[in-house]
């Protein structure tokens, strides 16, 4: 049987992922800057600094997880 599932949208590996309230206040966080980070196996994964504006908060999203994580 042929899989007629619609494709699921894709973003570019260098593009920031969609909008994300702090956890701790629920403010919109604001991108801080973007950079390149090569791993020991020399793939390059994208790597998104955030900061939450009202309670100071850092955070990072990488390509390479797919998740975000706290920065401390």
């Amino acid at each position: 049987m042929p899989d007629i599932r619609p494709p699921r949208p894709t973003q570019p590996d260098n593009a920031p992922p969609p909008g994300k309230r702090c956890p701790r206040c629920r403010v919109v966080l604001e991108h801080e800057r973007s950079y390149v980070a090569k791993g020991l196996t020399g793939v390059p994964s994208f790597e998104h600094r955030f900061v939450c504006p009202a309670c100071d908060t850092h955070y990072r999203w990488s390509s390479r997880d797919q998740r975000w994580r706290e920065v401390h």
